[in-house]
């Protein structure tokens, strides 16, 4: 059973905000199509990122499988993904993101 976990964190890497997505159970290749957002001032933007980590949820335990960050912090895809949102509040950006161990 595999869940996305996604995470506002502040410019200190403290956890301001957290969401969950449904979990999909026997897939080996999920897809969420799932909007998550949070609402966030402009001059929060500059200071926070995005944690998306991919958990394995399996009788009250949560094994990391991966993860890739969003945001200031990010790099490749993920900083190219907050610009993106960035410049276009409100509009889903939609994009395919390498989970790093």
């Amino acid at each position: 059973m595999l869940t996305l976990k996604v995470s506002l964190t502040s410019g200190d890497n403290k956890k301001i905000k957290k969401k969950k997505t449904t979990t999909k159970k026997g897939v080996s290749n999920p897809v969420w199509n799932e909007a998550i957002g949070f609402d966030v001032t402009e001059d929060d933007l500059k200071h926070c990122h995005l944690v998306v980590s991919v958990v394995n949820c399996h009788h009250g335990h949560s094994p990391l499988l991966g993860t890739c960050v969003l945001g200031h912090r990010g790099h490749g895809q993920g900083s190219v993904h907050w610009d993106a949102m960035v410049q276009t509040p409100r509009k889903a950006i939609a994009m395919w993101h390498q989970l790093y161990i």
